[in-house]
């Protein structure tokens, strides 16, 4: 039976909250610590939070790595925590079934209880992602730095409108004598692995993630891409995704391919949207590369031991150290 308090994913989830984590990082380790005065306020917004922690199918199954870590929102809360002016902690946990929803939503509130500090700072709901982001962009003020989580189950949760409805709520703040404007900050995980299989039999799918008419990028693909081998499909989706992207933030979105757990494909990829020039230049320096050394040290080690396990049990045999 599906444990209810933790969110069921595969090993190659535990990637995209890893980067998730290096950037939040950055926000208590460097923001949070400056010893000059000036430090701003925060606000956490996570659209699909979930339960707040994740459990692995494929970790508990063949014995091997972490079978729990923390999810999206409890990453968050734990980072608002840890800061010194947390503002809010918005988390929206949808399920379209109903019994399921409350379940869900119940064993949120379970997980972020325990951060004491931001008991008056955090707000729930349970909506589609439409009425949910309506729902938060009145609780956020766009004068101070917010981070959006966008982590959706499927590319049709995610249309662009909801990124461009975020992408729109800026404000201004005093730097220098003038009012700079601020944009809000967002993770997001685009589903290149599922968007890629409908790039032809469902080129709608690819049109509402990235905001564009089939006429605007479909005959590009057809003519210019597909079979010429300079790029595959997924590299295109992501190069579309990313250039509108950087219409908001007139600098390219970081970006961080996760690896299925045999290491043979991409299922997806995590972009980081900041127009924070320090805030890019640090995930770039410090959040990317102790990604990178955790997959290489931690990440990898137990998905090919994974990986050799589901091998072994489709011809019938054992994992010579479970003799052992």
């Amino acid at each position: 039976m599906e444990n209810l308090h933790y969110e069921m994913v595969k090993y190659h989830s535990r990637q995209k909250h890893k980067f998730i984590e290096c950037y939040l990082k950055i926000w208590t380790d460097n923001v949070g610590n400056k010893k000059k005065g000036g430090m701003p306020s925060l606000d956490i917004i996570d659209l699909y939070a979930a339960s707040g922690w994740a459990e692995c199918e494929e970790t508990k199954r063949y014995g091997t790595g972490e079978d729990k870590w923390e999810g999206s929102a409890v990453l968050a809360a734990r980072c608002l925590d840890s800061y010194p002016f947390p503002r809010s902690l918005i988390l929206n946990s949808y399920h379209p079934d109903p019994e399921k929803r409350e379940a869900q939503l119940t064993t949120l509130k379970k997980n972020i209880g325990p951060f004491k500090r931001l008991r008056s700072k955090v707000e729930y709901e349970s909506l589609p992602i439409e009425d949910a982001v309506q729902w938060a962009l009145p609780k956020v003020n766009p004068c101070y730095p917010s981070i959006w989580i966008l982590d959706p189950y499927a590319p049709d949760q995610l249309p662009w409108h909801v990124i461009e409805a975020i992408g729109n709520h800026r404000g201004t703040y005093p730097k220098g004598g003038r009012l700079v404007e601020r944009k809000p900050e967002m993770i997001i995980n685009l589903m290149t692995s599922s968007l890629q299989r409908n790039i032809e039999i469902n080129p709608r799918i690819i049109s509402d993630a990235v905001g564009l008419k089939e006429s605007e990028w479909l005959p590009e693909y057809q003519e210019t891409i597909k079979g010429h081998g300079e790029m595959n499909a997924r590299q295109y989706i992501l190069k579309l995704f990313a250039e509108r992207l950087s219409e908001y933030y007139k600098k390219p979105p970081i970006v961080a391919e996760i690896q299925s757990t045999a290491q043979t494909n991409i299922v997806y990829c995590m972009l980081l949207c900041t127009d924070h020039d320090a805030g890019h230049y640090m995930m770039k320096l410090k959040g990317i590369p102790e990604l990178k050394n955790w997959e290489i040290y931690q990440w990898r080690g137990t998905a090919e031991r994974i990986t050799t396990k589901k091998k072994l049990e489709k011809k019938g045999q054992k994992d010579l150290f479970d003799f052992y």
